[in-house]
């Protein structure tokens, strides 16, 4: 074989494989199984600024209000509401001074796609809002239907969450980013006919400074 022809099946091959590599590529990312490109979205520009002003103005000893709410299906009246009472040092708790949520069944169903209602701290609850403001969380109806979508107000002073919300939305690219077109290309039909959770879990939370 001349050293030419060598080189144009050397060429054929590399192209082979490098096709077969970005179909795969390509492939996986479409079906979601590419972790590195769950959701390509920053983190929103108010929780940043928030732990920025946290940081600075941190409290070392406190205790810490939290009221969870889990919204149930109907009647819309029954809402289960939870307390816990925390003392915290160095963001550790030292004391829990009351808790109605950890082992409560229905806030904890509610919160299980989103992993939240476990943070009993300032610096827990701004890592579950930072875990999941970049994480796509889908309804029990499945993907391409409603995500479960996070949001927070602060202290305007201090930083801290006084109030984390989940809610239902439907899928856009201000909620999912670049990933929105992964999830949802334009030949894409989702069946979605089950009802989903109206709102919630939400999160209420009141710090008070201690000595």
């Amino acid at each position: 074989m001349s050293k030419r022809r060598r080189i144009v099946v050397w060429a054929v091959i590399a192209f082979v494989v490098l096709l077969a590599t970005i179909t795969t590529s390509v492939a996986l990312y479409f079906k979601g199984q590419i972790p590195l490109f769950d959701k390509e979205t920053d983190l929103p520009a108010e929780l940043v600024a928030a732990e920025a002003r946290w940081a600075a103005h941190s409290v070392a000893h406190y205790d810490l209000w939290i009221t969870r709410t889990a919204y149930d299906f109907y009647p819309a009246a029954k809402i289960p509401v939870c307390t816990q009472i925390v003392e915290v040092q160095n963001e550790k708790v030292i004391a829990t001074l009351e808790d109605s949520c950890s082992k409560n069944e229905h806030f904890l169903n509610r919160c299980r796609p989103a992993d939240c209602g476990q943070a009993v701290t300032v610096s827990e609850m701004f890592q579950e809002l930072e875990r999941n403001s970049k994480a796509i969380l889908w309804s029990s109806n499945g993907v391409g239907c409603e995500l479960l979508v996070v949001s927070a107000a602060y202290d305007l002073k201090s930083g801290m969450p006084m109030y984390i919300t989940y809610k239902l939305e439907s899928p856009s690219p201000a909620n999912m980013g670049w990933a929105y077109v992964r999830y949802l290309p334009p030949n894409k039909v989702f069946s979605c006919l089950l009802m989903g959770v109206p709102g919630g879990p939400n999160t209420t939370i009141s710090l008070t400074t201690l000595p």
